[in-house]
């Protein structure tokens, strides 16, 4: 008899690297990407005969991903990157977990950095136009969902999940503020200090204290993966094995609630070696495995919850233009076809118009977005 094959259940998470120009987003992009694809190779040369009993209606979903363009090899080694101008979403993988049935698709969006001009106007306009652009796309995908395959919807999940952050080592500047305020309200926001490597233990220690009265004083709330671990202590006592928690190992010296700091790539140096992967030197391993853990569906959770306010501001937008537009249709047929309106004589009809053009303005100003 065969056995019934269920169909896999995919999650999409999508990660955005945001922060000053020059601290080392994009080598940490290819880092990550680099460090899942390892991960990724050795779990399914380990899982080979479970993948090909269990995996054929999830290679099938593998299969429409588009080609990676790096392939992790033995003896590669990154060349140094060049300047991102625009916001770069092409690095992207797929991990399928036989054990859960689940198709995890990874995708990490480089952003250009900011703060290097005089003019800092329109320096974060670009990271804005785009998470709009994504809120925009999976908008439009919901409401046409009627019309396409459920997998359609399930695989254009365009939402930004989780934005990695990177401060510039030693001071929390206000461009670092202005973003992060504006930016907290659409996206889950881990901070992490950038050139660890640059601070020693005690500036590093003073720095991390520093941020967290920073963000205090200026109401910003960081997504604290060490109060997600306590709470997912106390709600699941027993967890399956894909399910439990990564062991929350923090490197020089940092306490419960205070910044990760990430080293991009290795430096030797007169005084000795810096290793990224080493986690007594830099939390990038940690980030790795934070990312694709039991956060990962508290990231995917939360971003849901905070579409949805954008999502209903739509909606509401929308039944204010229609409401508007029918009634102004109305009037105006009314008028043609000779009907008798005694209080909608020229002048006031440019009046009523008028009022309700001011009306509309001001509710529509409620429902659109933050203001970059």
């Amino acid at each position: 008899m065969p056995s019934l094959e269920l169909r896999p259940r995919v999650i999409s998470l999508n990660v955005m690297i945001a922060g000053l120009s020059g601290l080392g987003k994009t080598t940490t992009c290819s880092t990550l990407l680099e460090l899942w694809q390892h991960d990724e190779e050795s779990q399914s040369q380990n899982n080979n005969g479970e993948a090909s009993r269990k995996g054929t209606l999830a290679k099938r979903f593998l299969d429409r991903q588009p080609a990676l363009s790096t392939k992790l090899k033995s003896n590669y080694r990154p060349k140094p990157p060049s300047q991102t101008m625009v916001v770069d979403p092409s690095r992207q993988f797929s991990r399928f977990d036989p054990m859960s049935n689940t198709i995890l698709r990874v995708r990490i969006i480089d952003t250009p950095g900011f703060g290097n001009r005089v003019n800092h106007r329109d320096a974060v306009r670009p990271i804005a136009k785009y998470m709009q652009k994504c809120r925009s796309r999976q908008y439009k995908a919901e409401i046409t969902s009627t019309t396409l395959p459920d997998e359609h919807v399930e695989a254009c999940d365009d939402l930004i999940h989780v934005c990695l952050y990177f401060l510039s080592p030693g001071r929390f500047l206000e461009m670092d503020s202005y973003f992060l305020k504006r930016i907290q309200s659409e996206v889950c926001v881990v901070p992490i200090i950038a050139k660890a490597d640059t601070l020693t233990d005690e500036e590093l220690t003073a720095y991390r204290a520093e941020i967290t009265k920073a963000f205090a004083r200026e109401g910003i709330v960081p997504y604290l993966f060490d109060a997600q671990k306590n709470n997912n202590n106390n709600n699941n006592s027993n967890n399956s094995k894909e399910s439990q928690e990564v062991p929350f190992v923090s490197s020089r010296g940092r306490r419960a609630g205070e910044a990760l700091a990430v080293v991009s790539r290795d430096g030797l140096y007169t005084w000795g070696d810096v290793r990224s992967l080493d986690p007594v030197h830099s939390d990038l391993l940690l980030v790795r495995d934070l990312l694709l853990s039991q956060h990962t569906e508290a990231f995917v959770q939360l971003a849901r919850g905070k579409y949805g306010v954008y999502r209903a501001r739509r909606i509401q937008r929308r039944k204010i233009a229609d409401i508007v537009k029918y009634g102004v249709i109305s009037v105006l047929a009314l008028r043609a076809m000779g009907v008798p309106l005694p209080y909608l004589n020229s002048f006031n009809l440019r009046s009523l118009v008028s009022q309700l053009a001011v009306q509309v303005h001001g509710a529509v100003r409620e429902c659109v977005d933050i203001r970059w």
